[in-house]
């Protein structure tokens, strides 16, 4: 109950809202562009492979996701 009856500042709120989505998003994508990294440092790929991962790599590096607000 006191949390239902607690005022909060909806302007906070949404900054603070988005500021916490913002970082899961860049968890989750630092997380993949770790993944690719040590399919490429571990080896044993063929050439194909590798070339395949560094593009994703490449491809992950220029869209980096962004919250966009309105």
């Amino acid at each position: 109950d006191e949390i239902m009856n607690k005022k909060i500042n909806l302007d906070r709120a949404e900054e603070q809202f988005t500021q916490t989505a913002q970082k899961i998003l860049d968890r989750d994508w630092m997380q993949r562009c770790e993944e690719i990294r040590v399919k490429l440092q571990n080896g044993g790929l063929t050439d194909e492979a590798i070339l395949e991962q560094a593009k994703k790599f490449d491809e992950l590096k220029k869209n980096r996701p962004q919250i966009q607000c309105q």
